[in-house]
C-alpha cells in the first residue's frame, strides 16, 4: 500500500486538542480483478486529544470515507499513550 496524509492539531483549552487529518491510501494490487482491492481509499479524520494529570494521553476519534463504495463508512478509534 502507498500511503499519505496531513493533519493539524489545535488546543482549544490547557488540556484537550482538536486533532484532523486527512490520508489517502493507494493498493499496489492493481492488476487484481477485484475492484475494491485495485482502487485509492481516502479517510478524513475527526478527533480530540486530552492529556490527563498523570502525563497520559487519551484520543478519540471518528473517521469518514471520502471516496463512496470503498472502505467502511465511518470508523472509530480511541488509544490510550503512556510515557514513563
Amino acid at each position: 500500500v502507498a500511503s499519505g496524509g496531513i493533519g493539524g492539531e489545535v488546543a482549544v483549552g490547557q488540556h484537550v486538542s482538536a486533532l484532523v487529518q486527512v490520508n489517502w491510501e493507494h493498493s499496489l494490487l492493481e492488476r487484481l480483478d477485484d475492484t475494491h482491492a485495485n482502487r485509492s481509499q481516502g479517510f478524513l479524520w475527526a478527533g480530540a486529544r486530552i492529556r490527563l494529570a498523570n502525563g497520559a494521553h487519551v484520543e478519540i476519534a471518528l473517521g469518514e470515507d471520502v471516496i463512496r463504495g470503498l472502505s467502511p463508512d465511518v470508523t472509530f478509534h480511541a488509544a490510550l499513550r503512556l510515557s514513563w
